[in-house]
Protein backbone atom coordinates (compact mmCIF):
# COMPACT_ATOMS: atom_id res chain seq x y z
CA UNK A 1 0.00 0.00 0.00
CA UNK A 2 1.28 3.55 -1.06
CA UNK A 3 0.08 6.68 0.87
CA UNK A 4 0.72 10.25 -0.07
CA UNK A 5 -1.02 13.54 0.89
CA UNK A 6 -2.28 15.38 -2.08
CA UNK A 7 -2.15 19.38 -0.85
CA UNK A 8 -4.71 21.44 -2.67
CA UNK A 9 -2.90 24.16 -3.36
CA UNK A 10 0.09 22.85 -6.15
CA UNK A 11 -1.21 22.90 -10.15
CA UNK A 12 0.25 19.08 -10.02
CA UNK A 13 1.01 16.79 -7.12
CA UNK A 14 3.69 14.19 -8.73
CA UNK A 15 3.06 11.62 -6.04
CA UNK A 16 6.22 9.42 -7.09
CA UNK A 17 3.58 7.00 -8.36
CA UNK A 18 4.74 4.40 -11.15
CA UNK A 19 1.51 3.29 -12.79
CA UNK A 20 1.68 0.35 -15.47
CA UNK A 21 -0.64 0.38 -18.81
CA UNK A 22 -3.13 -2.34 -18.13
CA UNK A 23 -2.63 -2.83 -14.49
CA UNK A 24 -5.61 -2.07 -12.27
CA UNK A 25 -5.17 0.33 -9.03
CA UNK A 26 -7.43 0.45 -6.00
CA UNK A 27 -7.66 4.31 -5.20
CA UNK A 28 -8.51 5.54 -1.06
CA UNK A 29 -8.84 9.31 -0.26
CA UNK A 30 -9.40 10.62 3.32
CA UNK A 31 -9.76 13.65 4.60
CA UNK A 32 -11.05 17.26 3.71
CA UNK A 33 -9.16 20.05 1.85
CA UNK A 34 -10.70 24.03 2.05
CA UNK A 35 -11.56 25.89 -0.74
CA UNK A 36 -12.23 29.59 0.06
CA UNK A 37 -14.47 28.37 2.82
CA UNK A 38 -16.24 25.04 1.71
CA UNK A 39 -14.87 22.07 3.14
CA UNK A 40 -15.22 18.79 0.67
CA UNK A 41 -13.66 15.69 1.03
CA UNK A 42 -11.60 14.23 -2.40
CA UNK A 43 -15.47 13.68 -4.01
CA UNK A 44 -15.71 17.42 -4.24
CA UNK A 45 -18.86 19.99 -4.20
CA UNK A 46 -20.92 22.00 -6.20
CA UNK A 47 -22.59 25.17 -5.75
CA UNK A 48 -24.88 27.29 -7.94
CA UNK A 49 -23.39 30.63 -6.97
CA UNK A 50 -20.13 29.08 -8.50
CA UNK A 51 -21.96 27.95 -11.94
CA UNK A 52 -20.80 30.38 -14.17
CA UNK A 53 -17.22 29.49 -13.20
CA UNK A 54 -17.71 25.82 -14.31
CA UNK A 55 -16.65 26.36 -17.60
CA UNK A 56 -12.93 27.18 -17.09
CA UNK A 57 -12.26 24.03 -14.08
CA UNK A 58 -9.63 21.61 -15.20
CA UNK A 59 -11.93 19.07 -15.38
CA UNK A 60 -15.94 20.57 -16.08
CA UNK A 61 -17.65 17.39 -15.96
CA UNK A 62 -16.24 17.26 -12.36
CA UNK A 63 -17.09 18.76 -9.29
CA UNK A 64 -15.00 21.55 -7.70
CA UNK A 65 -12.24 20.09 -5.69
CA UNK A 66 -12.95 16.58 -6.81
CA UNK A 67 -9.90 14.76 -6.51
CA UNK A 68 -8.27 14.34 -10.27
CA UNK A 69 -5.27 11.93 -11.42
CA UNK A 70 -3.60 11.51 -14.57
CA UNK A 71 -0.40 10.11 -15.82
CA UNK A 72 1.99 12.45 -16.28
CA UNK A 73 -0.47 15.54 -16.98
CA UNK A 74 -2.34 13.63 -19.24
CA UNK A 75 -5.74 11.54 -19.28
CA UNK A 76 -7.23 13.05 -16.62
CA UNK A 77 -10.25 10.87 -14.29
CA UNK A 78 -12.28 11.69 -11.22
CA UNK A 79 -10.11 9.38 -8.11
CA UNK A 80 -12.72 11.15 -5.57
CA UNK A 81 -12.73 9.27 -2.55
CA UNK A 82 -13.09 5.23 -3.81
CA UNK A 83 -12.07 4.50 -7.38
CA UNK A 84 -11.00 1.26 -9.59
CA UNK A 85 -8.54 2.09 -12.24
CA UNK A 86 -7.22 0.39 -15.09
CA UNK A 87 -3.89 2.22 -16.69
CA UNK A 88 -4.17 3.15 -19.98
CA UNK A 89 -0.58 4.22 -20.04
CA UNK A 90 2.50 3.69 -17.86
CA UNK A 91 3.82 6.89 -15.79
CA UNK A 92 4.03 8.77 -12.91
CA UNK A 93 0.38 9.61 -11.28
CA UNK A 94 -0.28 13.24 -11.02
CA UNK A 95 -3.14 14.62 -8.74
CA UNK A 96 -5.07 17.80 -7.84
CA UNK A 97 -7.90 19.58 -6.86
CA UNK A 98 -10.12 20.34 -9.56
CA UNK A 99 -10.55 23.82 -9.86
CA UNK A 100 -9.86 27.04 -11.55
CA UNK A 101 -6.27 27.11 -12.63
CA UNK A 102 -5.54 30.81 -11.96
CA UNK A 103 -7.65 30.01 -8.50
CA UNK A 104 -5.38 27.44 -6.69
CA UNK A 105 -4.18 30.66 -4.23
CA UNK A 106 -7.60 30.21 -2.27
CA UNK A 107 -7.09 26.32 -1.49
CA UNK A 108 -5.68 25.07 1.71
CA UNK A 109 -4.95 21.79 3.31
CA UNK A 110 -4.71 18.07 1.81
CA UNK A 111 -6.10 15.13 1.49
CA UNK A 112 -4.16 11.62 1.92
CA UNK A 113 -4.32 9.62 -0.68
CA UNK A 114 -3.93 5.29 -0.67
CA UNK A 115 -2.66 3.49 -3.58
CA UNK A 116 -2.88 -0.52 -4.14
CA UNK A 117 -2.37 -2.16 -6.95
CA UNK A 118 -5.16 -4.70 -7.85
CA UNK A 119 -3.74 -8.68 -8.45
CA UNK A 120 -5.13 -10.04 -11.52
CA UNK A 121 -7.79 -12.60 -11.69
CA UNK A 122 -6.68 -16.10 -11.60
Amino acid sequence: MFSKPIDSRPHWNKTGFQVTAGKTYRFRASGRWCDAGNNPDANGYEKPSLNWWIRFRRVRSAPWFALIGTVEGRDAFVIGTDKTWTATRSGELWCYANDVWFMYWNNRGSVTLEIEELRAAQ
